[in-house]
């Protein structure tokens, strides 16, 4: 029997070991990666995904050493800062790069910030549904999670354990059957609000 990697035995380490208990893992939060917003259309406060071009990028050492990296998407800019920050991670910001980027805006009339935001580069397809986040640890990307999960969700055996005219138990307050209610949580429709994801009271993730 081969040996594990290190992901496999992270997922061992949290307790999903058979296909269940993936289909069981029930997403800590979501990220909504299905659109591109302006910035003259963004909020304080708000999560955003822009796709946008860095105009400037330099380290400044005060208050701290940090990297400083604006960009523009075409209706306002927005500063990036990285406190934590390696040479790779330089180039890859350099003046003229076009990169899509996701992170929490703050400033609103002093200037957009977004503080270790997450980029790459822009194209391809948006997703469909909202991003899941999972408990995981350090050993287990969530991408890799993602698709163990949804590996996972797809063997599981979720044949109800309750008979169809059973009376729902106490506090429960959705008839969705376990197969649609999992579905739909690792995988929401963006049109869903993230708070009653979030905070179970959405009939998907009741009882």
């Amino acid at each position: 029997m081969p040996a594990l990697t290190a992901p496999q035995k992270a997922l061992h380490k949290l307790g999903l070991a058979r296909d269940i208990d993936l289909a069981l893992h029930i997403p800590l939060r979501y990220e909504d990666e299905t659109r591109i917003v302006k910035l003259r259309d963004a909020r304080e406060g708000e999560t955003v995904q822009i796709e946008a071009t860095v105009t400037e990028s330099h380290i400044a050492f005060r208050p701290r050493r940090q990297l400083v990296v604006t960009v523009d998407d075409g209706s306002d800019t927005c500063v990036l800062r990285f406190f934590s920050f390696y040479p790779s991670q330089q180039k890859a910001l350099a003046e003229g790069t076009r990169l899509r980027i996701r992170g929490e805006l703050k400033g609103g009339f002093l200037g957009w910030q977004m503080v270790h935001p997450t980029y790459r580069a822009p194209g391809g397809d948006l997703p469909d549904a909202l991003t899941p986040v999972y408990s995981t640890v350090a050993a287990l990307p969530q991408a890799y999670l993602r698709k163990a999960v949804l590996s996972g969700l797809g063997r599981a055996d979720l044949s109800e354990t309750l008979p169809p005219d059973a009376p729902p138990a106490p506090g429960r307050a959705t008839d969705w059957p376990l197969r649609r209610a999992l579905q739909f949580l690792h995988h929401p429709t963006p049109d869903v609000p993230l708070a009653a994801l979030e905070d179970r009271s959405h009939p998907a993730g009741c009882g």
